[in-house]
């Protein structure tokens, strides 16, 4: 099983730093998001940041729907988006999964995924993205997607040796959730804060600074520091 991708965090990174220079003029200035049905205090605050930033966002409601189901393909985007590869990047045609068609609203997000080596699918070769994403499938990939995943094959694979890096990393905390269980959007976005806290294998630098997380990164990136 491979476990991290092959081109780092900190060169994939690079290669969107012009992307948020283009649209950073859309993101200085706009108020933070607040979801009509989110009232707990800090996942409105986790959800004002990833929305800074561009990784989530609600319904035209006005809504966020934290008790909402998540599908393998909406977090594969949600991971993706999380990163931020190159844009303008194309995913290898040779792995393709047969059950993610071009025609597949998340065709693009699904194979750089695949391609950074954050998912690997099933033994059969297919993703099943409509199906809803548990827990212990979740984290396994936002552990890979930081670069973690070869500790977390030396700490027992998956599942267990995943759960214990995301637990050392922080990445657990604030929920209490049943690993196997299906993942729920507002869990999956406290999930997706904290790993914007975890720190990186290596710093990630910007304008003369090191940067240690990607909540840094991306905090300098959309304040325009």
């Amino acid at each position: 099983m491979r476990t991290a991708p092959r081109t780092s965090l900190q060169s994939v990174l690079k290669l969107t730093v012009w992307l948020v220079v283009v649209v950073l003029s859309l993101s200085l200035g706009s108020s933070a998001l607040a979801y009509s049905d989110v009232k707990d205090r800090d996942l409105a605050q986790a959800l004002t940041d990833l929305s800074r930033f561009q990784i989530v966002n609600g319904y035209e409601d006005g809504t966020f729907r934290p008790m909402k189901k998540v599908t393998r393909a909406e977090f594969a985007k949600l991971i993706i988006q999380t990163i931020k590869p190159d844009p303008e990047g194309s995913p290898a045609q040779d792995k393709t999964f047969p059950d993610v068609p071009a025609s597949h609203w998340a065709y693009r997000f699904v194979n750089f995924a695949r391609a950074l080596e954050i998912i690997n699918g099933f033994p059969d070769g297919t993703f099943h993205p409509d199906d809803s994403i548990t827990y212990e499938q979740a984290i396994k990939m936002i552990v890979v997607a930081l670069y973690y995943g070869h500790s977390a094959e030396a700490a027992g694979g998956y599942p267990d040796g995943y759960v214990t890096v995301a637990s050392s990393l922080n990445i657990l905390a604030g929920t209490q959730i049943d690993r196997k269980a299906e993942a729920l959007r507002g869990v999956v976005a406290t999930l997706l804060h904290n790993a914007l806290n975890a720190p990186l294998q290596s710093p990630v630098p910007f304008k003369g600074i090191q940067y240690w997380t990607l909540h840094s990164v991306y905090d300098a990136l959309y304040s325009g520091r």
